[in-house]
């Protein structure tokens, strides 16, 4: 199944899908940089689980001081990144590790209120992968494309992307960005590729 976020007058609407899959360990990729960021993490369990929240910068390093919470059992915790991390100013080159010692249910609910939201699973730690897919990528003066890829590893890294058409045919040229260990590649411009 999937669920829907939207306002009384469907100007702002996203979604994503409703999963029994939990994780110990994920990713939270997305910052909000022109609006908020609500992280959702429920525990399914029987017991309590606690939560270890870690703000990390696009080189790979940890922000300021990691943020605990715990969970009782069936239940959930909602906070605004502002929240986790008060002494530190998150960007949108930034993201979130999460730690559990119960496995457990991530989401992160982004947005400009009356503009747009956007809602993301989060990414189990466990199941990176060395082929990347983006479902869409939109360019002009109403929309925003916003690419990124976080290194889940201890290692320095690099990364080949490609703009594929529907019809498989390559546009523009292929890019290759290093990636710091425990980094984020965050690309905003439209005339990347």
């Amino acid at each position: 199944g999937f669920f829907l976020m939207f306002n009384g007058s469907l100007t702002t609407l996203d979604g994503a899908d409703v999963s029994s899959a939990t994780a110990s360990s994920f990713i939270l990729p997305e910052i909000e940089d022109q609006g908020t960021t609500q992280i959702h993490v429920v525990n399914p369990n029987g017991e309590p689980a606690k939560i270890t929240f870690q703000l990390y910068g696009a080189e790979g390093k940890q922000k300021g001081t990691a943020a605990e919470r715990n969970i009782g059992a069936r239940a959930a915790v909602a906070e605004f990144v502002t929240e986790l991390f008060p002494a530190v100013s998150s960007s949108a080159s930034d993201h979130i590790r999460v730690n559990s010692d119960r496995p457990v249910v991530g989401f992160e609910k982004l947005g400009k209120i009356g503009q747009y939201c956007q809602g993301m699973n989060g990414q189990d730690a466990a199941g990176g992968g060395t082929a990347l897919y983006a479902p869409q990528y939109v360019i002009g003066s109403l929309w925003r494309t916003t690419l990124s890829v976080v290194n889940l590893e201890a290692t320095d890294g690099t990364v080949t992307l490609r703009f594929i058409k529907d019809d498989g045919r390559q546009i523009g040229a292929t890019k290759v960005e290093q990636i710091k260990a425990k980094g984020k590649i965050y690309i905003t411009d439209e005339r990347y590729f």
